[in-house]
């Protein structure tokens, strides 16, 4: 059971699987040069949202082959907050994340490889 907010105060979608209720955050990037997608979330929303149950789908748009793809990074915070500790992602006042594709591997940032993100939907 899922429902969209109809206020855009950092989550876009509350969902409920096994009596958990879980908060989601969608971004969405269109691919510039190199097979690059940018998403920024600002640092103060992800401290709020920090705290819950809260993923974060990052939506990628691309062509290839003629056909129009979408892919789908997906992460817990817990996730997105070792990614900073490690300095992976850099994240005062703003964090920039990029994912980039190459020989079909996703790569967060030009280091960490987040292949097993892609389209993991039982991440939950």
């Amino acid at each position: 059971n899922s429902t969209i907010l109809p206020i855009d105060d950092g989550i876009d979608i509350i969902a409920e699987k096994d009596n958990k209720y879980h908060h989601i955050q969608v971004k969405t990037s269109n691919q510039s040069l190199g097979n690059n997608f940018q998403f920024t979330i600002k640092q103060s929303s992800f401290d709020i949202k920090n705290i819950s149950q809260t993923y974060y789908i990052f939506v990628m748009r691309y062509i290839k082959s003629n056909r129009r793809i979408n892919d789908f990074a997906i992460f817990h915070t817990r996730e997105i907050q070792n990614y900073i500790s490690s300095g992976t992602i850099l994240s005062k006042p703003s964090m920039s994340i990029r994912i980039r594709i190459e020989n079909n591997q996703y790569f967060l940032n030009n280091s960490a490889d987040i292949t097993s993100n892609i389209n993991n939907f039982n991440i939950a």
